[in-house]
């Protein structure tokens, strides 16, 4: 897991199970209960284990909210490479990119939902802003291929501002619509309509 930071790394497969259990716990409660309603206390509950096993890997909620995070950056970054890396077959590459990136938030919304609500925390800016370093540069280059009227040196604030605005508008689902394809679709639309110009 990339960017996790355990007080304690699994030696055993059990230890690694336990932490998969508690980081699902997270992302479940995230759904539940939101940041307010998440304490270490009811990530041990949801996640079947003893209070001190969750203390045993993580210093505090955070700590466990920002592995939940890591291990849904390992998905983000592979869906904005593998949509880099491999040309669409047909359509749009932007299409291409949104078919592989939106199912991730779909995946994860209540942890991207939380982790959203707590980004004033520096600890959680930090690990968003990790994230951000490494998929920008990805898609930077995406776009400058696909779009040969953008100039390369407006590429890399395009390429951030479409996965904010992607990121950002995947958090409404169940908020103004419970349809997860009419907002994707919607986010299609945008994000087309944004690059268009390139």
């Amino acid at each position: 897991m990339r960017q996790t930071k355990l007080r304690r790394k699994p030696s055993q497969r059990r230890g690694e199970e336990r932490v998969a259990q508690i980081l699902d716990a997270v992302e479940a409660l995230a759904v539940e209960a939101g940041p307010d309603g998440i304490t270490t206390n009811s990530i041990a509950r949801r996640a079947g284990v003893n209070v001190g096993t969750c203390y045993h890997f993580f210093a505090d909620k955070y700590e466990a909210i920002i592995a939940a995070f890591a291990r849904m950056s390992v998905e983000i970054e592979e869906a904005v490479r593998s949509a880099t890396e491999e040309p669409p077959a047909h359509g749009e590459w932007i299409d291409h990119f949104l078919n592989l990136y939106l199912p991730v938030f779909r995946k994860h919304q209540g942890i991207a939902t939380l982790f959203a609500a707590l980004r004033t925390r520096t600890d959680v800016r930090q690990a968003d802003d990790a994230l951000r370093a490494r998929i920008v540069p990805m898609m930077t280059t995406a776009l400058t291929q696909h779009y040969p009227n953008l100039a390369p040196t407006k590429a890399p604030l395009v390429a951030a501002l479409v996965l904010l605005v992607v990121a950002e508008l995947s958090t409404v689902v169940g908020y103004v619509s419970d349809d997860e394809d009419e907002v994707a679709g919607e986010i299609h639309k945008l994000v087309g309509s944004y690059l268009a110009g390139w």
